[in-house]
């Protein structure tokens, strides 16, 4: 018989295929008769001239991989950007690797062929977009004035800085040619729909990967207030926040895109309840998780403490503010601090938080899993446990503790998995 661990991992693990490419894209990609059907959008072949494949995102490689299979040599060409040790085989679109979560001189590469090959691009032509999370970093060709530090200065200090996936990539889209519906201009005038793996809460095409390819108008005071609440004036270059603050000049955008979402951190929780059914687990649901660590492992605590003998998955993604220099993430850090809260707990309990990418922070670990024994294995250990989290030293003790959780590169990138379970 599996042990409640056992069993959690086994959940984790369903959960994840459940959202990978190879599982979503056949229900929403289909090629009969020349006729391309890609979700709710009728493509006759017989009338477009090529189809061209752009990407960008952790989970791209494998989106081209995937769709390679359903359209075969009706592919022209494509490249897509991915993360380092992400690139899946695919023969006819080409795939660049480049580093995330901090962009390297790859990223700009990227964005260059990305735009090349979109400009190529006719009006009886078809151009797919494969996006999904960490897209903003894989993929980037930057206004003028703007230089390669300047992008890593503010990458290193947005993803330290505790701001959430939405107001880092609001930021983001202040710098370049591509986001917030950057890439249609270079689409156009060909026709364009994308296909759209989430990595945030509540689906806001807006901001996925920074928006390639849908524009929203910005109200100016959103982006003073983020500024403001994160002293960016303060940490980052004069000529850096000038840029940020400089007023948006009128979109060029002239060209729409249909855009899909084929998975989602809802459809990741709705396939781990699945699977804990066949456990025989009585379970409750919670999505929309978010903020710092620190506020939500105690607010997990006294949920788990009132839901005692119910299994309570979680969907989302917390955020955590660095002012040590060990090594984590916010995937290890919450567990972490969920074993803090429950050191003087007597009955069975297990806690796991994993990345549904397979990478927790700029770590090789998915997250981390802890139970009950180890407040008895490891007494010495646990007693650290509050110099480890004032360092943000997670992975460390995991690693002492044994606890950590790896599933190598997922392909997929729909947020984090949480699972709590008291006696």
């Amino acid at each position: 018989m599996k042990s409640e661990q056992e069993k959690i991992i086994t959940i984790i693990n369903s959960a994840i295929e459940s959202v990978k490419p190879e599982r979503v894209i056949p229900i929403n990609v289909s090629l009969k008769n020349n006729i391309l059907q890609i979700c709710d959008s009728i493509y006759d072949l017989n009338k477009i001239d090529k189809v061209y494949v752009v990407g960008m995102g952790k989970a791209s490689a494998e989106m081209a991989r995937v769709l390679e299979l359903i359209l075969g040599d009706r592919i022209s060409a494509g490249v897509v950007a991915t993360k380092d040790n992400h690139s899946s085989n695919t023969k006819r679109i080409k795939i660049l690797e480049c580093s995330h979560p901090i962009p390297d001189e790859g990223s700009l590469t990227a964005g260059s062929e990305i735009i090349s090959l979109c400009n190529q691009a006719s009006e009886n032509d078809l151009v797919i977009v494969l996006i999904s999370g960490g897209g903003s970093v894989l993929a980037e060709s930057l206004k003028e004035n703007i230089s390669f530090s300047d992008l890593v200065e503010l990458n290193k200090f947005l993803l330290n800085s505790g701001a959430d996936i939405n107001e880092i990539n609001l930021i983001r889209q202040r710098l370049s040619l591509i986001k917030n519906g950057g890439l249609l201009n270079y689409i156009k005038p060909a026709e364009a729909v994308s296909l759209i793996i989430s990595d945030i809460i509540n689906n806001p095409i807006e901001l996925i990967a920074s928006a390639p390819t849908y524009h929203s108008h910005l109200e100016q005071e959103m982006i003073f207030n983020i500024v403001k609440k994160y002293n960016l004036g303060i940490m980052l270059s004069n000529k850096l926040i000038d840029l940020i603050l400089e007023p948006p000049t009128e979109n060029n955008i002239k060209k729409s895109c249909t855009n899909y979402i084929i998975a989602d951190n809802e459809m990741m929780l709705q396939e781990a309840e699945k699977t804990a059914s066949h456990f025989g687990y009585e379970t409750i649901l919670r999505n929309n998780i978010n903020g710092n660590v620190d506020v939500v492992s105690k607010q997990i605590v006294t949920d788990l403490l009132n839901n005692k003998d119910k299994l309570i998955i979680y969907g989302g993604e917390t955020t955590v503010k660095v002012s040590g220099n060990g090594k984590g993430g916010r995937n290890q850090e919450l567990v972490l601090r969920i074993l803090n809260e429950l050191k003087s707990y007597e009955s069975e309990f297990v806690f796991a938080s994993v990345g549904s990418d397979g990478t927790d922070g700029p770590t090789d670990a998915a997250g981390a899993i802890v139970n009950n024994n180890d407040l008895i294995d490891h007494k010495n250990l646990i007693a650290e446990i509050p110099c480890y989290l004032e360092n943000n030293d997670s992975y460390n003790f995991h690693d002492k503790n044994d606890s950590l959780i790896f599933t190598g590169p997922t392909k997929t990138n729909v947020m984090d998995l949480m699972i709590g379970y008291l006696k």
